[in-house]
C-alpha cells in the first residue's frame, strides 16, 4: 500500500483587497487591525453565513481599550447599521444573543445584567405573544 502525502495547506497572505468584501474571515482575525481596518468596519462585517457580529473574537486583534471605549457604538452598528443575511437589515440576529454579552465580558464594558435580563425577557414576551 502506498501512502500519498498532500502538500501542507497554505493560507493566502491577507491583503486589504482580500479582506474588504464585507465578510469576516476568522482565520485572518489578527490581520484586520494590521491592514488598517477600523473596529467599526469590522463590526459591520458578517460571517460566511451572513450573520452579524458572530463572535467577540472579531476584535481580538485590536487594542482592548479602544474596543472597550467604543463598545456601545460596535453594538449599535451590529444591531442597526450592518446588513444581515441576504442583504436585508436585521433579518437574523440570533448570534447577537450570545456575542454581545461575550463582547462585554471579554472587553470589560460596564453592564447592568439585571436590566439586560429585563430587556431580554420583554423581548421574549413580544416575540412569543405574536
Amino acid at each position: 500500500m502506498t501512502l500519498i502525502f498532500a502538500k501542507k495547506y497554505q493560507v493566502r497572505k491577507p491583503t486589504k483587497e482580500l479582506l474588504n468584501d464585507g465578510y469576516y474571515k476568522i482565520e485572518y482575525k489578527d490581520f484586520y487591525n494590521k491592514l488598517g481596518f477600523s473596529i467599526f468596519e469590522v463590526a459591520a462585517m458578517k460571517d460566511g453565513y451572513g450573520y452579524k457580529l458572530p463572535s467577540a473574537e472579531m476584535f481580538y486583534g485590536f487594542d482592548k481599550e479602544t474596543v472597550k471605549k467604543n463598545i456601545s457604538k460596535i453594538v449599535h452598528i451590529a444591531l442597526f447599521e450592518a446588513e444581515g443575511v441576504f442583504g436585508e437589515y436585521n433579518q437574523y440576529n440570533a448570534p447577537l444573543l450570545y456575542s454581545i454579552p461575550e463582547l462585554f465580558d471579554n472587553f470589560g464594558g460596564r453592564v447592568n445584567f439585571k436590566k439586560m435580563c429585563d430587556v431580554f425577557t420583554k423581548f421574549l414576551d413580544i416575540v412569543f405573544r405574536i
